[in-house]
């Protein structure tokens, strides 16, 4: 009697190189990531990396359609559990300020874990229990989706404006860091393209079994503080997210472009749901980080008044400073014989104080476009005012008379930097 055992090469060489694969990927992903920072940093950490290659796997083990859409439209229901699994990461340490951090860790990564297991045997008891085709299991996943996306859309906003900036990471959290992400990245591609012969839904949740994102965020909690573990924890939701979108497309594409081109193609589409939104919101999070920089900076030199400053182009401070009050596009009531120029809507009187579009009385100085009254006229003009006290605002060299000129974008007298950083000559 001879037995033929049939071995297909397929199901343990695609796991084993797909692991290799998938760590090699994470491990250069994090080195590019903490050497670009910033926006390239949030976009490279947003980009489908674990679920992308075992996704890839899953289509290579299968070689069937059905089966592989059976996984890939799976896999949103898990993205959801995901992005509930790093809500509580990102919210309970904020809500128990007076646990231990050990304890609290604790209770994050058990809470998560059950989390996972718990919603993973409720899907697939509900999947399993009926016989549903694989479009109307996406058409249910689509909807669970665009629920993650809003979770994790009002959880990146309410960590935008508190950012924290990370220190330096030690030697101790890079080695553990280089060592456990492509480790575990490694297990759930393995993991994964092992299921997905007899089991395809569970082999589609397991590819996004956020393991890399947890130990990711445990090791920056120890590292870094709860502080910039809490707002990173979004970053690593839309990062979930775009394994979603990667997966729904692929299932999609699949049947018509097959696994390698179907595959990249799908890999370019998620990154517009989140790598690129997450690297334009770090982009406008910097400029106004940079812009308070600056207003802090010019409050420090004195300039205690600048309330309505704001750093130009070259970043010098284009705002008024007098002994009156801000107005309206920065420009001031003056005190005292006190003379501002640029913006507002400009004023009237003996001490009249200049404004865009503003027209002075017999001592007074306009600014922007406005024209004054016996003594001088306004700025946004070459010379600038011109008079026994006249000062001009937003001019190329200012207001010039008798009794002093302005330097910058405008002049002043009596009320000091009448247009940001305005210089008087007594």
């Amino acid at each position: 009697m001879n037995i033929t055992i049939e071995f297909d090469w397929k199901h343990i060489a695609v796991p084993v190189i797909g692991a290799a694969f998938a760590a090699g990927v994470v491990l250069l992903c994090q080195i590019v990531a903490e050497r670009a920072r910033s926006i390239w940093g949030g976009i490279l950490g947003t980009m489908p990396q674990t679920a992308g290659v075992a996704a890839f796997c899953i289509a290579l083990v299968t070689n069937d359609s059905q089966a592989f859409q059976d996984a890939m439209f799976a896999v949103p229901l898990g993205t959801l559990l995901g992005v509930l699994i790093f809500c509580i990461w990102k919210f309970f340490p904020m809500i128990t300020l007076n646990l231990n951090i050990n304890v609290k860790q604790a209770i994050v990564v058990i809470a998560s874990l059950v989390l996972w297991v718990g919603g993973n045997f409720f899907i697939v008891a509900i999947l399993k229990g009926k016989e549903i085709k694989s479009y109307d299991i996406l058409h249910v996943t689509l909807f669970f989706l665009a629920i993650a996306y809003v979770i994790a859309v009002v959880a990146g906003c309410l960590c935008m404006r508190n950012y924290v900036r990370p220190r330096d990471y030690t030697g101790r959290a890079k080695f553990c860091i280089y060592i456990w992400k492509p480790i575990c990245a490694a297990f759930i591609t393995a993991l994964a393209a092992f299921l997905a012969t007899r089991f395809q839904v569970v082999s589609g949740l397991t590819a996004v079994f956020p393991l890399v994102g947890i130990v990711w965020l445990l090791i920056i909690w120890t590292e870094h503080g709860e502080a910039y573990m809490t707002g990173l924890a979004t970053t690593v939701m839309l990062g979930n997210l775009s394994n979603g979108v990667y997966c729904i497309i692929f299932g999609l594409m699949y049947p018509y472009l097959g696994a390698w081109i179907g595959g990249v193609v799908s890999w370019v589409f998620s990154l517009f749901p989140s790598a690129i939104p997450i690297g334009m919101a770090l982009y406008w999070r910097n400029k106004t980080a940079e812009k308070e920089r600056d207003a802090r900076k010019a409050e420090e030199a004195g300039m205690d008044h600048l309330e309505d400053g704001h750093p130009d182009e070259e970043g010098e401070i284009v705002g008024m400073r007098s002994g009156g009050r801000n107005t309206t596009y920065g420009a001031t009531e003056g005190g005292y014989d006190g003379y501002s120029g640029g913006g507002g809507y400009g004023g009237k009187g003996d001490d009249g104080y200049g404004g865009g579009y503003g027209k002075g009385g017999d001592d007074g100085y306009g600014g922007g476009y406005g024209k004054g009254g016996d003594d001088g006229y306004g700025g946004y003009s070459s010379g600038g005012g011109k008079g026994d006290g006249g000062y001009g605002g937003y001019s190329s060299g200012g207001g010039k008379g008798d009794d002093g000129y302005g330097g910058g974008y405008g002049g002043g007298r009596g009320g000091g930097y009448g247009g940001g950083y305005g210089k008087n000559d007594y």
